[in-house]
């Protein structure tokens, strides 16, 4: 995301190459806001958002851009208990109401007994 822009303008570049009217797309992420539940931060630029509220954003960026494939390096590793659960289950929304594959890193095997497929990687083994 680009610091000095705000949320709304963030957004807007990443639907770049959507085809979509500016009104479509204001209204797509009035939407997408609303659901992750940041409406209120659609003015403030990116530099004054606490770090949680950045990644609600930056998923929120990631659900309104075009693609199929999204992935999530410790996508909650920043937020509190509450806000990591209500993150993970917008990443359920990607997957589900959006059609998009998500691969994901984390280190939660809480999170990581929710998926459908699950890897696990040995350091040692790598080499």
């Amino acid at each position: 995301m680009i610091d000095n822009l705000s949320v709304k303008e963030n957004l807007l570049l990443a639907m770049h190459f959507i085809k979509r009217s500016l009104s479509d797309k204001e209204k797509m992420i009035a939407d997408m806001l609303k659901e992750l539940e940041i409406s209120y931060l659609l003015d403030e630029k990116i530099v004054n958002l606490s770090g949680g509220e950045q990644q609600r954003v930056a998923l929120a960026r990631t659900i309104l851009k075009p693609g199929k494939i999204v992935l999530a390096d410790e996508p909650t590793g920043a937020l509190d208990r509450a806000h990591a659960k209500l993150a993970f289950q917008q990443i359920e929304l990607l997957r589900s109401k959006y059609h998009k594959t998500v691969l994901m890193v984390t280190h939660n095997l809480e999170q990581a007994n929710q998926c459908d497929r699950i890897l696990y990687l040995n350091a040692r083994e790598l080499g």
